[in-house]
């Protein structure tokens, strides 16, 4: 009877091992594809950045954070960038910074920086 007790303990204590193991694993791929997700939303919103500021007479992107809104893949992804001088007038440094809509206090899943010239 007691060799029963502790086969079954044992077993007990292997399958939370496994459903830990599987639960953590569901976890972190959720996160990369929240990720993945995060950098296609920047990527995208620099490529609409450069292509709305560089052809047209708009210039700059502003210098102060600018909030939007973004959907991809059914969820609401909240956007932010800005330029920054640098030391050549005809170039700026753009920030864009992408979080879940819901995770406004959480750190950024993507953020990107990239350099655009003033066309003339």
């Amino acid at each position: 009877m007691l060799e029963v007790l502790m086969a079954m303990t044992i077993l007990a204590i292997a399958g939370i091992t496994v459903l830990r193991t599987t639960s953590e694993s569901l976890d972190n791929s959720q996160y990369l594809k929240n990720k993945t997700m995060a950098r296609w939303v920047a990527d995208n919103e620099l490529a609409d950045l450069y292509l709305t500021h560089s052809s047209s007479k708009k210039g700059w992107p502003p210098q102060t954070w600018k909030k939007e809104t973004r959907e991809l893949a059914n969820q609401t992804w909240q956007v932010r960038y800005r330029s920054l001088r640098t030391g050549d007038e005809s170039f700026r440094a753009i920030q864009v910074e992408v979080r879940l809509d819901r995770d406004e206090k959480k750190p950024a899943l993507a953020s990107l920086q990239t350099y655009m010239v003033k066309q003339s």
